[in-house]
């Protein structure tokens, strides 16, 4: 892992665990599902408030299917 970077972790409604490296502290991820692609995390987002307004957006640009996720620091166990 890079200097300064922390890794987060989110588990997508399909049980699969996408991480990040980031600089600072995610707190809750958008993942989002497409007719061409299945869930990923879209964002990471630092708040909550944050991740809504992704939601917004992302459902008015794509019309995709949109949840939020918690994210955490330790990954989920296998």
């Amino acid at each position: 892992m890079k200097k300064g970077l922390r890794k987060f972790y989110c588990t997508l409604p399909n049980g699969k665990v996408q991480e990040a490296e980031l600089t600072w502290k995610a707190t809750h991820a958008v993942a989002c599902r497409t007719e061409t692609r299945d869930w990923f995390a879209h964002s990471w987002c630092s708040a909550k408030s944050a991740a809504l307004r992704c939601v917004e957006l992302t459902q008015q640009e794509q019309g995709a299917e949109v949840e939020i996720l918690v994210v955490k620091e330790i990954p989920p166990a296998a």
